[in-house]
């Protein structure tokens, strides 16, 4: 069987997509690194000496924004479950819908109307 070798930056490489991809789920450095067996510091380092990683981060970023909005769609939209106890035992489930999340979804779809009007 033919030894299969890796250069450095082929590695390095694989280990930034694997970050930027736990980063893209997340939202979190410190777990995005753990997960992906990096130090916090590579991240930042990245950062700071690659431009096309910087662009990839940025746009984990907008992919994880775009997460967090899906589910805050959801929500609003179709609830979640929610057990019901009585007497320290569970004996059902209730769903539950926020009406926050709607609010704040209002106010970025529609802010000429939503917007908060403060007078001082």
């Amino acid at each position: 069987m033919e030894k299969m070798e890796f250069s450095g930056r082929k590695i390095t490489a694989i280990k930034k997509a694997a970050f930027l991809k736990s980063y893209s789920e997340n939202g979190n450095i410190t777990r995005s690194a753990a997960l992906t067996q990096i130090e916090r510091q590579s991240h930042y380092r990245w950062l700071k000496e690659d431009q096309v990683y910087q662009d990839a981060f940025y746009i984990s970023q907008l992919q994880y924004a775009d997460n967090l909005e899906a589910e805050a769609r959801r929500r609003a939209h179709e609830g979640y479950e929610e057990a019901v106890y009585y007497k320290g035992d569970i004996v059902g489930q209730q769903r539950k819908f926020s009406d926050t999340l709607l609010i704040f979804l209002l106010k970025a779809a529609k802010p000429y109307r939503y917007k908060d009007r403060f007078k001082q």
